[in-house]
């Protein structure tokens, strides 16, 4: 009870505040807790089916919300209510944007990947060249040190370096 009532006794002043209109006042709130729920997941099913997210589905139940009051919208209000209507289209804009880019992006990731692929494939290929070569091989194989190894597998490999 105490949760109820805030801790607050019952006492017959209490029970005629209630009565006079706490009770109404209780059953309103509960009213508009339900009809917000009620959107939520009408804004949620709008989401769903159209493979979005919660907030498109909640842009989707304000943008009919916003219609239904343009439709009975007074002229003063037509101002109003339209700027309301456009910032949610300019919304929908940078939304659609936003989707555009993750888009590109996933598309870039997929190049990448293809890309960390071929040159492994290639790495892989030029190594075996390498590998039967010979000379490649004496080299690798021989007790110089790892960075004289390499000075000579570049030039072997690609030539010398052209002078400055």
């Amino acid at each position: 009870m105490a949760e109820q009532f805030a801790g607050e006794p019952i006492k017959p002043q209490n029970l005629s505040e209630w009565r006079a209109g706490g009770y109404r006042d209780w059953l309103a709130e509960e009213d508009r807790v339900e009809h917000i729920r009620r959107l939520a997941d009408y804004a949620f099913s709008l989401a769903k089916a159209s493979g979005g997210n919660l907030s498109e589905g909640a842009a989707a139940v304000a943008g009919g919300k916003l219609l239904q009051l343009l439709e009975a919208a007074e002229s003063e209000q037509v101002v109003p209510v339209s700027i309301a209507l456009a910032k949610l289209r300019d919304s929908d804009a940078r939304m659609a944007s936003a989707k555009a880019l993750a888009a590109r992006l996933a598309q870039r990731e997929r190049e990448l990947a293809l890309a960390e692929q071929r040159f492994r494939r290639e790495t892989a290929e030029l190594f075996l060249k390498w590998y039967e070569n010979e000379q490649a091989r004496r080299i690798a194989e021989s007790n110089d040190k790892p960075a004289v190894k390499m000075d000579r597998l570049i030039r072997l490999m690609f030539g010398d370096r052209p002078h400055a």
